[in-house]
């Protein structure tokens, strides 16, 4: 896989990015009932984790939209040189925008008397540290290299589905929260599990339609 255009007018690099911002809004959700629950938003080690994984995630909807911007430019090789100096730039970028989001968001969400504009104000997409993060996100990911064209193939089904997964997915978060507190997961891995579940779930719904009715599977799953 290269910087450059796929035979078929792609750029598969491009496809990974994009399952990574689904897999990331996926995860974003999964957090929601750490929140909204009685119980569970009274236990620290829910909080805790939750402003770790919301912390990190941040940078899924923005993804978005660098991938919409980066199809209205052209697309160049980078020097290994210049790549590498560029990547280790990205890392450094990811964690100072990272260390804002999670430690302002964590002050915010420990003093009760934040309002929710203040907890938010670390965690709105157009503040400076999710635009670092996203950033960096975005360098990293340019120079992953694929050469198998069954993952390829895979990857561009991905995008084909995308948005049925996208409305899928929210009908699994309630559900997959349920069975994951049953399973008896230690709370650190509960996020990640479930959003890894729901988006293989949501995307082989959504397969399953396109191979059920064809294209007219598009009116419904988009």
């Amino acid at each position: 896989m290269t910087n450059t255009l796929s035979a078929n007018n792609r750029l598969p690099w491009l496809d990974v990015i994009r399952m990574l911002a689904m897999i990331m809004v996926i995860g974003v959700h999964c957090i929601d009932p750490f929140y909204i629950s009685p119980t569970l938003g009274q236990i620290p080690e829910y909080r805790h984790w939750a402003a770790v994984y919301g912390s990190l995630l941040r940078p899924s909807v923005p993804l978005f939209v660098m991938m919409t911007g980066l199809l209205l430019l052209p697309v160049r090789e980078m020097k290994p040189g210049a790549f590498y100096r560029k990547r280790i730039f990205s890392v450094l970028l990811f964690a100072a925008g990272y260390a804002v989001t999670y430690t302002g968001f964590s002050a915010a969400a420990a003093d009760p008397a934040s309002t929710e504009p203040e907890m938010e104000l670390f965690f709105t997409f157009c503040s400076p540290n999710v635009a670092m993060m996203t950033a960096a996100v975005f360098i990293l990911m340019q120079k992953i290299r694929i050469s198998n064209g069954k993952i390829c193939s895979i990857l561009a089904n991905l995008t084909k589905c995308g948005f049925g997964i996208y409305m899928v997915h929210y009908f699994l978060v309630g559900p997959a929260f349920i069975l994951i507190g049953k399973a008896g997961l230690p709370i650190p891995l509960q996020v990640p599990v479930m959003a890894a579940a729901i988006f293989l779930v949501s995307w082989g719904f959504t397969w399953l339609m396109y191979r059920i009715f064809g294209e007219k599977a598009r009116y419904v799953m988009g």
